[in-house]
C-alpha cells in the first residue's frame, strides 16, 4: 500500500489577467467550499504575493499516492 498526499490546489486570476495556482500540501480531505473560499479571500486581501491574486477561480483537492516498488 502507498502513502497518500492531499494537496489543496487554489486557482486565482491575477491583477495582470494571468492564472496562478497555489498548492498547499497535506490538507484534509474534509476541506469544505466555505473553508477554501475563506482561505482564498484572506490570501487575496493579505497582499503578500508578488503576483497579486485578485479573483478566485476555483479549488480542488488533488490526491497523490506513492507506492514504493523496491
Amino acid at each position: 500500500m502507498g502513502n497518500a498526499i492531499n494537496t489543496l490546489a487554489m486557482r486565482f486570476r491575477t491583477q495582470d489577467d494571468k492564472t496562478r495556482v497555489v498548492n498547499l500540501s497535506n490538507c484534509r480531505l474534509s476541506v469544505t467550499e466555505a473553508q477554501a473560499k475563506a482561505l482564498m479571500d484572506s490570501m487575496i486581501a493579505g497582499g503578500v504575493f508578488v503576483y497579486a491574486p485578485a479573483v478566485k477561480l476555483g479549488a480542488t483537492i488533488v490526491q497523490r499516492v506513492t507506492t514504493q516498488v523496491f
